[in-house]
């Protein structure tokens, strides 16, 4: 073998964009497998208080406007 040259290991899985976009959506990308759940929780509660958050600026819109 040349000098610089590693065998790759039998189990190595090419990484593709694909696998990382799937990795970043579920979580496993910053925290992961295990901690995966909590990614998951992070972004429901996120999407939550933007839902809120929309919900407020179009009453105070509405509010105004009736005003």
């Amino acid at each position: 073998m040349a000098a610089g040259i590693v065998a790759l290991p039998v189990e190595y899985k090419r990484y593709t964009l694909k696998n990382l976009i799937m990795d970043m959506h579920t979580g496993k990308a910053f925290l992961g497998k295990s901690a995966e759940w909590i990614w998951i929780d992070v972004l429901g509660i996120v999407l939550c208080l933007l839902s809120l958050t929309g919900v407020w600026v179009w009453w105070q819109g509405r509010r105004r406007a009736a005003a």
